[in-house]
């Protein structure tokens, strides 16, 4: 059998791990960090940031079922609403995935757990995303929706590589957590109002 406990020397050296990131993007620094700040400051301090994490990943995984309910083909019906709520939670998503860190500073319960928990949630928010993108856009069954599946856990696993080798998370001037996830709420908001047509619909090959 397999043993896939950790030895004490890799216990040993998550208790040195620091968290260093490295964020070039100009929405990142000069927009939306004044807007994770203020929403960092409506969390009470007894708040846990991973609790944070987890509400919202948690409207992800509601957004997943609601696609397993609503678009179980992955093409686009009614209700409209539905779409809007995948833009709003994958926006709640990112907010709460920003501040979950600055909560953790501000209460001083920074922790390797707690970095691994945050990173842990975002993985599997890279798979259960990216499908309820490709329900929101209407691909269906077809390459379109495993193509959008790739594009998203794809640079996620490499960054993570390169993280383990380099000791800081990089994220370029225009990077998937941020201009990439606008860009996913924006599609999704826009399938919401103009209706199916205006990216695919669910005959896609």
């Amino acid at each position: 059998m397999v043993d896939y406990t950790l030895s004490k020397k890799a216990l040993d050296n998550l208790k040195l791990y620091k968290y260093a990131s490295i964020d070039k993007s100009f929405i990142s620094n000069h927009i939306l960090r004044h807007y994770w700040n203020a929403c960092t400051e409506l969390f009470p301090l007894w708040i846990a940031p991973n609790l944070i994490t987890l509400i919202g990943f948690s409207f992800v995984i509601l957004s997943f079922l609601l696609s397993l309910i609503f678009t179980p083909n992955y093409d686009y019906k009614d209700p409209s609403w539905l779409f809007y709520f995948y833009a709003f939670s994958l926006w709640t998503y990112s907010t709460f995935d920003n501040v979950d860190g600055k909560q953790a500073r501000r209460t001083g319960s920074s922790s390797p757990l707690g970095e691994l928990f945050d990173h842990g949630c975002d993985a599997l928010n890279c798979c259960f995303g990216a499908m309820v993108q490709a329900s929101g856009l209407g691909l269906g069954y077809s390459w379109y929706s495993v193509s959008l599946l790739f594009i998203t856990f794809t640079p996620f696993f490499f960054s993570t590589w390169e993280t383990y080798h380099t000791g800081a998370l990089y994220l370029g001037y225009i990077n998937g957590p941020t201009e990439g996830l606008i860009m996913a709420c924006v599609m999704l908001s826009m399938s919401g109002y103009f209706g199916k047509d205006l990216f695919f619909v669910s005959n896609v090959v």
